[in-house]
């Protein structure tokens, strides 16, 4: 979706493998809540710690994000309940660097 939309992207397949392959130069990441080994709850406590001002924004099928006002409070800067539109999250990434 991000690349069609004109996006460099890397993908990672669990929050553990995010952390120890995170590019210096990455400018946003999107993360699911429920990944395995450490959770994106987890990897964005450690974004905060490390890169602070770096924006990301979230996705989970849970029934307790659905409205996303607790993952916003904790830093996440957008958050999609899925499933959504492909669309929906290229603009949510392009709103992030306006």
């Amino acid at each position: 979706m991000l690349r069609d939309g004109g996006y460099l992207t890397q993908q990672f397949t669990d929050g553990q493998e995010f952390l120890d392959g995170i590019h210096p130069d990455l400018d946003a990441a999107v993360l699911g809540i429920m990944m395995p080994r450490v959770n994106g709850i987890e990897v964005l406590h450690w974004l905060r710690r490390n890169r602070p001002g770096l924006p990301v924004v979230t996705m989970s099928s849970l029934s307790k994000y659905a409205n996303g006002d607790e993952l916003l409070a904790l830093g996440f800067k957008a958050h999609f309940p899925l499933p959504f539109s492909p669309q929906a999250l290229v603009q949510a990434i392009s709103r992030l660097f306006e």
